[in-house]
């Protein structure tokens, strides 16, 4: 595999369901920031004139759950991982999978977003720009990329845990339900947490000029932790892969509060948004999950033709969805035909970039994907086997 969190597990043993949930995560990322061009708040570095709340509810609904989602499957494909190779060779695994492509992508893909983002604000002016960025809000932006180092830290804290405790973490007496609950209760405690630890300490939560955002790291971390959990404890899995109204119902009720005061900053819309999106990330997230695994236990498209792109895809479409974005300013075209266009254009072009770029060449796989060098086999050697 393929997308960022651990190396593909051999065909026999493949988990296609999980599978096919990681590379949707990856791949509804383009959508959703092509729908911040024309969201009405303009809270992105490139906005249409154009708007329609329509996609405020695209963004809405992709904050509610894909991301949790993809932590989860993270989580459990690590534990996976430690479980069949050991944690040594898993810390291992993690420095060229993880830090080898967010290197490589600070180097080129974030040069140049930062070069679009200079042009839009700072009419061009790189240096001075960025310059002025940085003593402002003493930290650059590395955009999209965040998620890298983030599993970077959710896997420092997984090794820790497994390096002091073992597993026993991850496997505790107790019903599903009040499994879940808990889980639920941590990550909503959390996310308040780090929602007001800002305020709380008057700076806001980025370390490395940017590099580290703790916030997200612990947005994130149940569910990653979540993931290990699903591998390690065989009942709770059980229970987890089945679909569940009561799951389901909170994840609807979560979400219809989540976007009714999206856009709300003061009592009680701002207390019940965010009470209820760490919630419905946790419950939209099983619901996926379990669907998958009722429905795409096999073999399928996503797995089949997207999978293995999936992580070039995430890492190029960002900086092709702003300059597509830019294109459309000044051209008077259907708001859902551009957006349309836009969110093909950071489809086709990255997966075209991986498909005779990346791929075919195991320097660039190594470089942007992390995939260790593989010897070719001679044609020879493929006929004989």
């Amino acid at each position: 595999m393929q997308a960022a969190d651990v190396p593909a597990a051999p065909e026999p043993m493949r988990l296609y369901f999980l599978d096919s949930v990681r590379t949707l995560c990856m791949l509804l990322i383009i959508p959703y920031h092509a729908a911040h061009i024309y969201e009405t708040e303009k809270d992105w570095w490139v906005h249409s004139p154009q708007n329609s709340w329509l996609f405020d509810l695209i963004i809405t609904l992709q904050r509610s759950f894909c991301m949790s989602a993809f932590f989860i499957v993270a989580g459990f494909f690590s534990a996976l991982v430690i479980e069949n190779r050991g944690l040594r060779d898993w810390s291992s695994s993690r420095i060229s999978r993880l830090l080898v492509p967010l290197v490589v992508s600070l180097l080129t893909v974030q040069i140049w977003q930062m070069v679009i983002a200079a042009n839009l604000e700072g009419n061009g002016a790189f240096w001075p720009f960025w310059e002025s960025y940085l003593a402002e809000r003493g930290r650059i932006n590395i955009f999209h990329l965040w998620f890298i180092p983030c599993l970077i830290f959710q896997s420092l804290v997984l090794g820790l845990i497994v390096a002091r405790f073992g597993t026993r973490p991850f496997v505790w007496n107790g019903t599903y339900r009040r499994s879940i609950l808990l889980l639920v209760a941590a990550n909503l405690l959390l996310f308040v947490l780090a929602r007001n630890l800002p305020k709380l300490l008057k700076t806001d939560l980025f370390l490395m000029w940017g590099l580290i955002d703790l916030q997200k790291n612990i947005f994130y971390l149940v569910p990653f932790l979540l993931g290990a959990k699903l591998f390690w404890d065989r009942g709770f899995r059980d229970a987890f892969l089945r679909l569940s109204k009561w799951s389901m119902g909170t994840a609807l009720v979560t979400y219809a509060l989540v976007t009714i005061f999206q856009h709300s900053d003061g009592f009680p819309g701002k207390p019940i948004r965010d009470i209820s999106l760490p919630i419905a990330a946790i419950c939209i997230s099983q619901t996926l999950i379990a669907l998958a695994y009722k429905f795409l236990r096999g073999p399928n498209m996503l797995t089949k033709h997207l999978s293995e792109p999936s992580y070039s895809l995430y890492l190029l479409h960002h900086p092709i969805v702003m300059v597509a974005g830019i294109a459309f300013l000044g051209i008077n075209m259907n708001i859902f035909a551009e957006y349309g266009i836009i969110v093909a254009a950071g489809f086709v072009i990255p997966y075209l970039a991986h498909r005779y770029l990346i791929a075919p060449w195991p320097l660039m796989s190594f470089l942007f994907n992390g995939k260790p060098f593989r010897k070719r086999e001679s044609r020879a050697g493929r006929a004989l086997t």
